[in-house]
């Protein structure tokens, strides 16, 4: 099988032959289509609450996969060396808690467990990173052989149509793609819809109001010193574990919660856009 067909065999599914006519072709192709289309999931949830967007086709077949669907990559080319530090540092890590009994302490805590962004492992022994050594040769060796096998196939588990719905809708910065309440599948809106409905729905209520910059900032920093004195307060109910977490968890630099809202399509009024009709189209 030469290259040029095993590329297109990966591009587009099938193949045509010049030495056969347009209609043997074509019902070819169509019987490749379909075996492959027996392979997908028929259990697709996907809703189109957009009303003024046009989405591209194919978008039903690839949202309908579901929000957690995962990805795989078009080609083995990945990083191995970073990957090996993570596992290496992991390794160190516990070897560490081995020797010291750390882990084993009544004073760990393990789902109040910060990590010490400051902390290092000690190395481990000789042994051991002569067998990391060998392993990452190993893999590399590996993933070279794979690459000259499969370098030229694309890998990936979606199909081409999905491929260019999930392209022209990463580049399609007008619209919002949220999982919705109650479960049930994801949900694409205009982004200026779903913008007005929070303003409208939650933030321009009795319940909100807005901040300026230096009244958000004096706040935080009121909220941080509180937490800190009622700390210091209290330290002799708080166990090691305790303290220890409070005290990392102040010094880290958090992010400020976003507030988002989820589409909430079994209610009668989030479906007065006329996406039923357009799903079908998708």
């Amino acid at each position: 099988m030469s290259k040029q067909v095993v590329k297109c065999l990966a591009s587009f599914g099938f193949c045509s032959d010049p030495e056969q006519s347009k209609c043997k072709n074509f019902n070819s192709a169509l019987s490749n289509v379909t075996q492959t289309l027996h392979k997908q999931p028929t259990n697709l949830t996907f809703h189109n609450l957009c009303n003024k967007q046009q989405l591209p086709t194919g978008t039903r077949h690839l949202l309908g996969l579901n929000l957690r669907f995962c990805l795989t990559p078009n080609s083995l080319n990945e990083n191995i060396k970073k990957a090996m530090l993570k596992m290496a540092y992991s390794i160190q890590t516990h070897y560490h808690l081995k020797n010291t009994s750390a882990s084993t302490e009544a004073n760990y805590i393990p789902q109040i467990y910060l990590r010490n962004k400051n902390w290092n492992p000690l190395p481990v022994p000789i042994q051991i990173e002569d067998q990391l050594t060998v392993f990452e040769k190993s893999l590399k060796k590996e993933r070279d052989s794979l690459i000259k096998k499969y370098g030229r196939i694309n890998l990936s588990n979606l199909t081409s149509i999905q491929a260019s719905a999930l392209k022209k809708l990463r580049n399609n910065n007008q619209l919002v793609i949220k999982p919705t309440d109650k479960n049930l599948g994801p949900a694409v809106m205009d982004k200026d819809t779903y913008v007005t409905q929070v303003f409208k729905e939650h933030l321009h209520t009795s319940d909100y109001h807005i901040l300026t910059q230096p009244e958000a900032l004096s706040k935080l920093q009121q909220l941080k010193d509180y937490l800190k004195n009622l700390i210091a307060d209290n330290q002799g109910s708080l166990s090691p574990a305790e303290l220890t977490y409070f005290n990392r968890g102040l010094k880290n630099q958090h992010r400020i919660p976003l507030f988002y809202r989820l589409p909430k399509v079994h209610k009668t009024q989030c479906l007065s856009a006329p996406w039923s009709a357009q799903q079908t189209a998708c």
